[in-house]
């Protein structure tokens, strides 16, 4: 094999394999049906994890956050956060809740005018394209409350 034809393999064998590097796949834990019931807006942003939670992305401890038993009310969600310098009124909100007064089910990271970011559980972390992603008769439900960072 001459050299030419030898520089030429090198070269496509190398740029072959810097542009599968740059290919971003990603495997969903459950088939797309199953996040459609769920929300009417989601984008993949990262794989499926139980290191940490909805409420631990939300609050930035990157943990499994849940200090309450079950499912707690807007008015403990309110209390827990006010004890991390949040509150429910303020100029930008940073965090979402959503269920229902009296039993909240899920938070999100709000990442834009629109758009928030949300740990699905151990499943995967999603971009959201509203504040309110979520069919109200979900697992999650619709928006109980946004909170402020003081």
């Amino acid at each position: 094999m001459n050299t030419k034809i030898k520089k030429l393999l090198i070269v496509l064998l190398v740029s072959t394999m810097l542009n599968l590097g740059a290919v971003s796949a990603y495997a969903l834990y459950n088939p797309d049906s199953f996040y459609n019931n769920i929300s009417w807006t989601w984008y993949y942003n990262a794989p499926y994890t139980n290191s940490y939670n909805c409420l631990g992305y939300a609050t930035g401890s990157m943990t499994w956050e849940w200090p309450w038993g079950g499912n707690p009310t807007s008015s403990a969600v309110d209390s827990y956060l006010a004890s991390l310098g949040y509150s429910t009124s303020g100029q930008w909100a940073y965090i979402i809740s959503y269920g229902s007064t009296s039993a909240i089910k899920h938070f999100s990271k709000v990442t834009g005018e629109v758009w928030c970011r949300a740990k699905w559980g151990g499943l995967e972390r999603f971009d959201h394209g509203s504040w309110n992603p979520y069919y109200a008769a979900s697992v999650y439900g619709p928006k109980v409350q946004q909170y402020y960072l003081n």
